[in-house]
């Protein structure tokens, strides 16, 4: 495997009930933590009537496999479709839960299997963009980026579906990078 490969130990995806993915989740990742809070009201509700939730949130730290998973699972899983709350700066990405889901016996698809061009993950200096006209533009990324290609479904394979993101490493994420 070269140093910019990743591995997705995820790839077959994960079924089973909620407490169960996110301890299966938490076994899987090196650099990330899954914190899981208390019970409590609901804020989306007035504080009489409001069920009771636990808050979830995935912390990211790093590390590209890590970064792959987390991606799938805030982009690509039934947590992030049915809870999602917030995402916020420094990789942090919150979900509330009703406290019931905890106790649910139901086991569901949490994470679907990967394929091969969901997401692969590696690291930028540049950015070229070129045109079928010879244009081009080019962006320096003086701290590097992380740079994505992921694919849609599409309906043939004529159309064009994937998307390519860079994403630029800011400050500080570069100096606590090389502590």
């Amino acid at each position: 495997m070269s140093e910019h490969a990743t591995y997705d130990p995820a790839g077959d995806g994960f079924t089973g009930t909620l407490p169960a993915f996110l301890t299966w989740l938490e076994e899987h990742l090196i650099y990330s933590r899954v914190h899981i809070g208390d019970p409590r009201p609901d804020s989306l509700y007035p504080e009489q009537e409001a069920p009771p939730v636990r808050r979830i949130e995935l912390h990211s730290g790093g590390g590209p496999d890590d970064e792959l998973l987390l991606s799938r699972v805030n982009l690509h899983s039934l947590l992030s479709v049915m809870y999602w709350y917030s995402s916020h700066r420094g990789g942090v990405t919150v979900y509330e839960v009703p406290v019931q889901e905890f106790d649910a016996e139901q086991e569901r698809r949490w994470l679907d299997a990967s394929t091969d061009v969901v997401s692969t993950l590696q690291r930028a200096r540049s950015l070229l963009v070129s045109s079928a006209h010879d244009d081009e533009f080019k962006v320096a990324l003086p701290n590097g980026a992380r740079v994505r290609f992921s694919e849609l479904e599409r309906e043939g394979d004529s159309e064009p579906a994937g998307v390519l993101t860079a994403e630029a490493i800011s400050d500080e994420e570069a100096v606590g990078e090389k502590v």
